[in-house]
């Protein structure tokens, strides 16, 4: 598709608008930054008393938080294998590894683009591997497509249930809406692909093997709900969390909810993974301000879900490289 020429003169090329980006993400990182500034000086925040020994209570917290942990990577992993099985068949060991890998390779590049290497290194072959990268960001689409539209009908019923007076009905059936368009596109994807298999880049067609690749309606389907259930994990965790790190948060239905709109909000942030509880903190703290009055356990709580479910996978992730590459 061309762009007009009058409309070329003003849009970016590549190379400016990733530029953009990086200071866009540079731009926010130092907001969030400085909001949790303004917030630890103005309250004189300090780091939370932790009970001494820690009671029973505490304990089951620590084990469901790890159990939490498993369960998200296992979902993580299992869908990646059953939507990269759409072209070839994975064994659950060998889709854990890439994804480790995908995981290593996201926290370390702009733009979290290392993920689609990392992806499509499970395949051998040049077809297969651009197939990966297309199967990547169908990965990426459904847990987006799940965290839309559950984070749309927890705004609903807060909302519904007075919890966010300022906020109008209309505006969160819209925002519902939207994320019901979302997937709609989600279901309809396959119709992307005959527009851009005929596509020449440097003389070949690389997009045409996409033509290859079936998705049955009923996949979709299981994949969503696998999008839907891996997205209720992170938020389980941080209300855990939460729980551990605040002495007065109570884990009320009105708190989960919220949880799940912050998560679903903080996730269209510009961020980059290494930085991502710095901004995502400092959102959790604007956001969640009505359900719980602990900022300082809000920040703990967000880098603890980030630090299990990213950091130690990426640390695991390297660690397996390395061994690997011993090996060869």
């Amino acid at each position: 598709m061309n762009i007009p020429e009058y409309i070329r003169r003003f849009y970016p090329n590549a190379k400016t608008r990733r530029q953009l980006i990086i200071v866009v993400k540079i731009l926010v990182a130092t907001l969030a930054a400085y909001l949790l500034f303004i917030e630890f000086d103005n309250r004189s925040l300090s780091t939370p008393n932790f009970p001494k020994p820690l009671s029973r209570y505490h304990i089951q917290l620590i084990i469901l938080f790890g159990l939490g942990m498993v369960l998200n990577f296992l979902l993580d992993v299992s869908l990646w294998r059953q939507i990269s099985s759409s072209t070839q068949h994975a064994s659950m060991s060998k889709a854990a590894f890439h994804h480790l890998r995908s995981i290593t390779f996201g926290i370390i590049t702009p733009y979290n683009v290392g993920e689609f290497g990392g992806k499509a290194r499970q395949f051998k072959g040049a077809i297969e591997q651009v197939k990966a990268i297309y199967l990547t960001y169908v990965f990426r689409f459904v847990k987006m497509s799940a965290r839309n539209l559950t984070g749309a009908i927890a705004l609903l019923w807060m909302v519904y249930t007075g919890k966010i007076p300022e906020i109008q009905t209309w505006q969160a059936y819209s925002i519902l809406f939207v994320a019901l368009g979302i997937i709609a596109m989600y279901f309809q994807m396959e119709r992307i692909i005959p527009l851009i298999s005929g596509i020449v880049v440097l003389g070949r067609k690389f997009f045409l093997p996409l033509a290859r690749i079936t998705m049955k309606p009923s996949k979709k389907v299981f994949w969503l709900l696998l999008g839907i259930a891996k997205f209720f994990v992170y938020p389980t965790q941080f209300v855990l969390a939460l729980l551990f790190f605040s002495s007065n948060a109570e884990p009320t239905i009105g708190l989960f909810a919220m949880v799940l709109i912050y998560y679903s909000v903080a996730a269209f942030l510009p961020s980059a993974q290494i930085i991502d509880p710095l901004v995502k903190g400092a959102a959790g703290i604007l956001i969640l301000a009505r359900v719980t009055d602990s900022p300082e356990a809000i920040l703990l709580a967000t880098t603890a879900v980030w630090g299990f479910n990213v950091a130690i996978p990426a640390i695991i992730g390297t660690a397996l490289l390395f061994v690997r590459q011993k090996r060869t």
